[in-house]
């Protein structure tokens, strides 16, 4: 039998939950990150770096050892921000012995960028939160990271076939200086207060500076987990924490 303390801890963790709910029914915005929210576009990588060692005419038994190192090396890119594959993939071709020229380079990062275009995935119950959302009359916008070359961020977003759910979609590095800027800006077209507005990302870096420039804004953090893991690590200044897009939506789906 439940203590009067147990009891006590159950009431406030419900009343917690329902005010966070309340949170988000009340907002007029949802701003959505891409990749780890929305897509699943880290799973892949393995796969698209083991094609690439085909290409490049890799034996196999070297292949493994490529895929693993370029994932090693793409985690520290992305957790510094360093999106722009073609600045370190020549570190790693060399690091295997190979020599690589501007041409086959650019060859390859649009092979890299096909590849995970066709091989991402829309995360589970994203589509039906986005559909709840646009039920409830609610804005959505994207604000999401460079992938390093211009324009190939919303190439991914277009081709993704989700980006007609979204009133706007901004790119940090390609259309905004930063995601401080489009947020600024998203306030000021919309009309509305940071309390009407909700943050969904997955990484505590871009939580972070969200709720240091806008503190009163809501911001959700999907637990998601992948291969790369630096970026993910670390304490998000998050207002509630989801394991994924479909925990989100179940605990909204009834007020749709």
């Amino acid at each position: 039998m439940d203590t009067i303390f147990d009891l006590g801890i159950k009431y406030s963790m419900v009343l917690r939950l329902a005010l966070d709910i309340r949170r988000i029914l009340d907002a007029r915005v949802l701003i959505f990150d891409f990749d780890g929210v929305l897509v699943d576009s880290y799973s892949c990588l393995p796969a698209i770096y083991m094609l690439i060692a085909k290409k490049i005419g890799m034996p196999d038994d070297l292949a493994m050892a490529f895929s693993i190192r370029a994932i090693a090396m793409e985690d520290e890119a992305d957790y510094m921000m360093n999106y722009d594959r073609t600045s370190w993939w020549p570190e790693l071709f060399r690091s295997f012995g190979i020599n690589i020229d501007s041409w086959s380079l650019q060859k390859l990062s649009d092979l890299y960028q096909e590849e995970r275009i066709n091989r991402s995935r829309i995360l589970p119950k994203v589509r039906d939160l986005l559909e709840c959302f646009l039920r409830m009359d609610k804005i959505l916008v994207i604000v999401a990271g460079s992938d390093g070359i211009k324009g190939k961020k919303r190439e991914r977003i277009e081709k993704s076939g989700l980006a007609h759910y979204f009133r706007d979609i901004f790119i940090v590095g390609d259309d905004v200086p930063s995601r401080e800027d489009a947020i600024g800006i998203v306030l000021q077209k919309y009309g509305v207060k940071q309390r009407e507005v909700v943050v969904i990302d997955d990484k505590p870096r871009p939580i972070n500076t969200v709720k240091k420039a806008f503190p009163e804004i809501f911001a959700i953090r999907v637990l998601f987990r992948t291969i790369l893991t630096k970026a993910w690590e670390g304490k998000a200044a998050a207002d509630i924490e989801v394991r994924s897009m479909y925990e989100l939506y179940r605990l909204l789906r009834n007020f749709c």
